[in-house]
């Protein structure tokens, strides 16, 4: 990874309701009352990289499962984040 990136890591539901069919991934300011945008990802995929931008401001990333069901709950995803001054991978 490098510096000024993100990578968020889940794992699969305990106990889907049924065949996961992909994910939902969504962040937002920590501080906001809305998301920002929702990304639609594949079943095999539990990770997710993004750019970020040097900020102040602190985000909130979730993550939900769909199955033929529906969605289920958002939780809240694991993020690392690369120390610039290390270069050093960390957990958020």
């Amino acid at each position: 990874m490098s510096s000024g990136q993100l990578k968020l890591v889940w794992d699969s539901p305990v106990n889907p309701h049924g065949n996961i069919t992909g994910y939902e991934l969504r962040w937002y300011h920590e501080s906001a009352s809305s998301f920002g945008s929702i990304f639609k990802l594949p079943p095999s995929l539990r990770d997710f990289r993004t750019s970020v931008t040097p900020s102040s401001k602190r985000y909130v990333f979730e993550v939900r499962a769909r199955t033929k069901m529906g969605p289920g709950s958002w939780a809240r995803a694991s993020v690392y984040a690369t120390d610039e001054r290390r270069g050093e991978g960390c957990v958020l």
